[in-house]
């Protein structure tokens, strides 16, 4: 399952219940490349592993 947004009640049920994985990426500047590339990179590690250890 893909949370875009959630309060700290959802998340704190989440945790308790089911394993998460936060993508985290930084944000600056690499030249010609957007500044949310990190993020985007972050987003689509974090959604192979997720269904590689079968975390909807």
């Amino acid at each position: 399952m893909e949370i875009k947004y959630f309060n700290s009640k959802k998340l704190i049920e989440m945790v308790r219940n089911d394993s998460i994985i936060v993508p985290v990426g930084s944000l600056e500047w690499h030249g010609p490349i957007s500044t949310g590339s990190d993020s985007i990179i972050a987003e689509f590690i974090a959604k192979v592993i997720g269904s590689k250890l079968n975390i909807p």
